[in-house]
């Protein structure tokens, strides 16, 4: 091959090389927000595996909701579920089981009326009791801690009055702070919304 030929080669290599390069480098550019798009579905899909079924359930009716896309789901969707475990945490509360108070033989005898031990007590109930519906879970909220405080002194007949006081002003700080994260929560979560998804949520009662 003589030499002007092997210029003529050399240049077509390096045309062949340079246009290749281009083609990449367009393909690459157009390709970000797919390979965004995938990695956040990988994210979710791994997320949603460690969720309970019924956050899952959740965060799947407050997307449709929202008709959020991938990429903005990706977004909202740490702020929305932080805001939700929030507002499940500030609703936090105990209930109670009872029974019926079984009538004394005295009150028996008399036909009724409320002679015996068992009036001498106060409403209609015995056996009154605290149900903690956080019971048996490894970790407890704020929250749940300083209500499970609160009853489990109450559950005591020596406590004080001062000990109460403690407690109870405990819990009521406990929710303070929650209700202004709440607050900030909201105000995070409403500025990644449109005023579409904003009005849905505001239906729902989780936006103000």
């Amino acid at each position: 091959m003589n030499r002007k030929a092997m210029i003529v080669a050399v240049i077509a290599l390096l045309a062949v090389t340079v246009f290749s390069g281009s083609l990449l480098s367009q393909t690459e550019r157009t390709k970000p927000d797919s390979r965004a798009e995938a990695m956040l579905k990988r994210m979710e899909k791994l997320q949603a595996e460690r969720e309970p079924p019924q956050k899952q359930a959740e965060n799947q009716a407050f997307r449709e909701a929202l008709e959020a896309t991938n990429m903005q789901w990706g977004v909202i969707k740490p702020r929305l579920r932080a805001l939700l475990d929030l507002r499940e945490e500030a609703r936090v509360a105990v209930t109670h089981r009872s029974a019926p108070r079984t009538p004394s033989p005295e009150t028996s005898q008399a036909g009724g009326a409320s002679t015996g031990p068992a009036a001498q007590g106060t409403g209609q109930y015995q056996n009154w009791s605290w149900k903690r519906p956080w019971q048996g879970k490894d970790k407890l909220t704020r929250a749940e801690q300083a209500c499970d405080d609160l009853v489990s002194l109450l559950e005591k007949p020596d406590a004080t009055d001062e000990q109460k006081r403690q407690k109870l002003n405990a819990l009521r700080q406990v929710k303070e702070q929650i209700n202004k994260e709440l607050q900030i929560d909201r105000q995070e979560l409403r500025e990644l919304l449109t005023p579409r998804q904003q009005a849905r949520l505001v239906l729902t009662g989780l936006l103000d």
